[in-house]
């Protein structure tokens, strides 16, 4: 049975957790022996760019954003001309509004999560991808949901039949539970890690706005962003008015890097008002870092008991929690080893058996 990965997420993304977790998929499927391969003519991403060649058709090539556009023409183009006859499977990775003109295949789409439909005041006003995910799910003959959470609301919003799902969590792959490498430069203090993007509904203003309001945390403690581009004016002039500016820095690189950020760091803070999934919390536990996060979403799913949480948006009981984790050595400790215990839980040998059960089931 041969099953393809179309282009859609490897052209939008250079770095970031939906292609991240599509190229996990691909190495498991392989490794249980699926015929799987990555077609993406043109891309940027540096995930991909990482995995095993054989599993990828196609190039990297570095463009900006304004190129998108064109390129993602262009992959259209390619992709319909490359996919074999008979093809069985091809499985749709993001929303841009490509599907192939004519395949005799079974089409399959992952939803990650449903908020640009929940929250459409987060996003842009010519933002289409509500619109084509839509368009997606309605023409796909199966569903990946990664989360009950993200089959519920999708079941609400697109009236989606169960039957037509199946939810798939994502894994953690193996060299988190490895022991980081040291920062080749370390904080002067401790620190507290962010990770991804931060605008929108990741609540990252509330965050700083929770940092003004603690006590020790403030003064002791630097602020690290890994990925997620540097501040915009809105939240630098944020930071400035809270007096919080000096104490963040921002940083971005691969896996190795936010490997070690995630050993050294005293807490990974996740304030987030929505997640489909929320794979930084699990690396964070694998890797033996303490979770902070709210109780949004699917993020009560994945954390378990796991994670010191506190309610959606509600700031001072985000203050309340950086300040209690972060000088508790025996809360700490605790979270430590009961976020290695849970993520144990999530493999993604476990996720591509269920995935390519269901390809199997498809033809």
């Amino acid at each position: 049975m041969d099953s393809y990965f179309d282009h859609q997420i490897f052209a939008c993304q250079r770095f970031g957790g939906i292609s991240r977790t599509f190229c996990e998929q691909a190495e498991a499927l392989a490794a249980l022996g699926g015929r799987v391969r990555v077609l993406a003519p043109r891309h940027r991403n540096g995930h991909l760019a990482d995995l095993d060649p054989r599993l990828v058709s196609g190039d990297y090539s570095m463009f900006e954003n304004g190129e998108l556009s064109g390129v993602l023409d262009s992959n259209r183009r390619i992709s319909d001309a490359a996919l074999p006859e008979g093809v069985h499977i091809l499985h749709e990775t993001y929303y841009t509004g490509y599907h192939p003109r004519s395949m005799t295949g079974r089409r399959v789409v992952t939803l990650h999560d449903l908020v640009h439909e929940l929250m459409p005041e987060k996003g842009h006003p010519s933002d289409r991808t509500a619109e084509h995910k839509k368009l997606a799910v309605d023409r796909a003959d199966h569903v990946v949901c990664v989360s009950q959470n993200t089959l519920v609301d999708a079941v609400k919003v697109f009236g989606l039949a169960p039957e037509k799902a199946t939810v798939i969590h994502h894994g953690v792959h193996g060299k988190w539970f490895g022991e980081p490498a040291p920062l080749e430069a370390g904080e002067d203090r401790p620190f507290i890690l962010v990770v991804g993007n931060r605008g929108g509904y990741k609540f990252f203003t509330g965050l700083l706005t929770a940092l003004a309001m603690t006590g020790r945390t403030r003064k002791d403690h630097a602020v690290v962003c890994f990925g997620g581009g540097p501040l915009d004016p809105a939240e630098s002039k944020l930071a400035a008015e809270l007096g919080l500016l000096e104490m963040i820095r921002v940083t971005s690189g691969g896996d190795d890097l936010l490997h070690s950020l995630y050993g050294a760091a005293a807490a990974l803070v996740y304030p987030s008002e929505y997640e489909g999934f929320g794979l930084p919390v699990l690396e964070a536990m694998a890797s033996g870092c303490p979770v902070i996060c709210s109780d949004a979403a699917s993020l009560p799913e994945v954390a378990g008991d796991a994670a010191a949480m506190f309610p959606s948006c509600n700031v001072g009981a985000l203050a309340e929690q950086l300040d209690t984790v972060l000088y508790s050595e025996s809360l700490r400790s605790r979270l430590v080893s009961r976020g290695r215990e849970r993520a144990r839980a999530f493999t993604w040998e476990r996720n591509a058996e269920k995935l390519l059960a269901v390809y199997e089931s498809l033809v």
